[in-house]
């Protein structure tokens, strides 16, 4: 009779350890398919981005900080990613870093990276001497700020090859979680949730143009 408990003892250990370990196997690989590349998600909508999202980039024709003259129409037929920030904001100059990653992890895939200031030339360059940024760098837009209503830094577009924002980021998302919704699909929400992963500024950033360099291809 003892050893028949002990044996039921035993027997009923091993199935809680067994249950255990699947569940630690099952959350390594939900972590590793939240991480991944192709992992879809959604961010939260906001009124800036619906005024924006899947519409024409508003045409622009300006000048680079060397003098280089950047135009809407000759961006066609790429890929492009453009930064809007201002020499005001610390949390887009402390951005840069995740950047320059992005522009050196994607150049030679044809991407093509604008930074977007309102300020003067004279007053960015103070500015980049001390904080490089890698990027095609456009100062002097406040007109073009004005005309798409930004009065917030940092903001994101996410152009296609066709021209058409295709994904738009408001604010650095070091902070933002990826959670996952009932398909079991990953969703960029600011509000915290049980089942979720924090992602950095730079991972969703990526995420966004391994997305579009695929559905660009």
């Amino acid at each position: 009779m003892k050893k028949t408990i002990q044996f039921q003892i035993l027997i009923l250990f091993l199935t809680i350890s067994n249950n255990i370990v699947a569940q630690v196997s099952k959350g390594s690989k939900e972590d590793i398919a939240l991480r991944s590349p192709q992992e879809s998600y959604e961010i939260e909508p906001s009124i800036f981005r619906n005024a924006y999202l899947n519409k024409d980039l508003p045409k622009f024709s300006l000048t680079d900080i060397n003098g280089e003259k950047i135009s809407s129409d000759n961006l066609k037929g790429k890929i492009v990613h453009i930064n809007f920030w201002s020499i005001s904001c610390k949390p887009c100059i402390e951005e840069f870093p995740d950047l320059n990653r992005l522009k050196k992890k994607y150049e030679h895939e044809g991407v093509v990276f604008l930074a977007f200031v309102p300020e003067s030339d004279e007053k960015v360059r103070k500015i980049i001497a001390h904080n490089p940024i890698n990027y095609i760098v456009i100062p002097n837009a406040e007109n073009y700020y004005q005309q798409l209503g930004i009065d917030k830094y940092p903001i994101n577009f996410f152009i296609d090859k066709k021209g058409k924002i295709a994904e738009v980021t408001e604010g650095v998302i070091s902070t933002t979680l990826l959670t996952l919704n009932e398909k079991g699909e990953g969703m960029m929400s600011l509000s915290s949730n049980s089942k979720s992963s924090s992602f950095s500024n730079f991972d969703i950033l990526n995420q966004i143009i391994i997305k579009m360099i695929n559905q660009n291809n």
